[in-house]
């Protein structure tokens, strides 16, 4: 799936498409209630192996108790969205 810029991500708005490559696609990302940009790495579908691998990464991220409570929170957010 593509990802449009100024398309919304959990909490983040995609600004710009900073890079690109044979694996991923990098974007700049507004979190409006932080008030912070961030880059978001997308991986493209093809080089997936499974489509459900950013399941175990959510899990990851939601449980790294060494991460700052809004990554976890976000990461919440984000699978309690997925389709």
């Amino acid at each position: 799936m593509p990802f449009i810029i100024g398309e919304t991500i959990g909490s983040y708005r995609l600004v710009e498409q900073r890079g690109q490559g044979g694996m991923a696609t990098v974007f700049k990302a507004y979190h409006p209630a932080l008030d912070r940009y961030v880059a978001i790495k997308a991986l493209h579908p093809m080089k997936t192996k499974a489509p459900d691998q950013a399941i175990p990464i959510l899990d990851e991220l939601k449980n790294d108790q060494n991460l700052p409570m809004w990554i976890r929170d976000e990461a919440r957010r984000i699978e309690e969205n997925k389709p």
